[in-house]
């Protein structure tokens, strides 16, 4: 079986913005519910830095069009270079009430360092 944060890494190297971010919800016992990675957003107004649409917003949303109740599971985000080296994949502010408001219990996302894991409150 792979990983959940494997198939992030995979995810996100799917991705054709500047950085390269992949999201993967499971139901906590990794079982993969969906994924995504960001994209570039169409809305005139987007430019620069802002036009993405965020990997895990992607991600929680592809989930909810077919499920409409609370989630209370992990998310696994990653960021990833083009030679394969972790960035910072800490959700936004925005991401993160994103994740509160539909019940996500935890969140495991890379760094430089490797993997780091925080609880949702």
């Amino acid at each position: 079986m792979i990983s959940p944060q494997r198939i992030a890494i995979q995810t996100a190297l799917q991705s054709k913005c500047n950085y390269l971010v992949g999201a993967v919800l499971t139901d906590g016992k990794k079982k993969i519910l969906a994924k995504a990675c960001n994209k570039t957003n169409s809305h005139p107004k987007g430019s620069g830095i802002f036009s993405t649409a965020h990997s895990e917003m992607n991600c929680l949303f592809k989930y909810l069009r077919l499920n409409n109740q609370k989630i209370r599971g992990h998310l696994y985000v990653a960021r990833v270079s083009k030679t394969l080296r972790f960035g910072l994949a800490r959700p936004c502010p925005d991401c993160w009430r994103l994740l509160q408001s539909v019940g996500i219990k935890q969140v495991v996302y890379t760094s430089p360092e490797g993997w780091r894991k925080e609880m949702v409150v």
